[in-house]
């Protein structure tokens, strides 16, 4: 399932994106474009839920119709920021691969359907197998970096405890 939801910038009270996603991608300010953080670097915003239990498909209609409505600005046609016309949703958001699977990067990139490797080049199979030393552990569980609460974080805090 999926949502629609829109950014307003509370200086002048207008719409500055329309995106969809899951119900943490509203309030998120990871991948961004900058223009996107431009404005929130100079005002404070507001997140509407527009639309939500749409499937993937409705959400990219929807995306597209509020999109040409509000129009983009790179284009001199509205307020919004967004960088397309949405509706391209071949890939649910978080997918990590988007960019290296999309066909229309295939001529921008050298590792178009190639794999490491060697696991030097590769960081998440580097890691396959091995374990952060408790001091790291420490580190990661005090200073709460933005991580997943899910069950190896939960046997890490144990581990920690023991």
């Amino acid at each position: 399932m999926a949502i629609l939801y829109r950014h307003i910038r509370l200086d002048k009270n207008e719409p500055f994106y329309i995106g969809i996603g899951n119900e943490k991608r509203p309030y998120t300010k990871k991948s961004r474009n900058k223009y996107w953080h431009n404005i929130v670097n100079k005002t404070e915003y507001r997140v509407d839920i527009l639309f939500d239990d749409l499937s993937w498909e409705e959400a990219c209609e929807k995306e597209t119709e509020f999109i040409k409505l509000y129009g983009r600005k790179d284009l001199g046609k509205g307020t919004l920021v967004n960088m397309s016309d949405g509706g391209g949703c071949k890939w649910p958001s978080g997918d990590k691969n988007f960019r290296r699977l999309n066909p229309l990067n295939k001529d921008k990139n050298p590792m178009w359907e190639k794999k490491h490797t060697n696991p030097e080049k590769c960081g998440h199979r580097y890691w396959k197998g091995k374990e952060h030393s408790n001091e790291t552990k420490e580190k990661i569980f005090l200073y709460g970096f933005d991580l997943p609460v899910g069950t190896w974080f939960v046997k890490m805090v144990f581990k920690l405890i023991e």
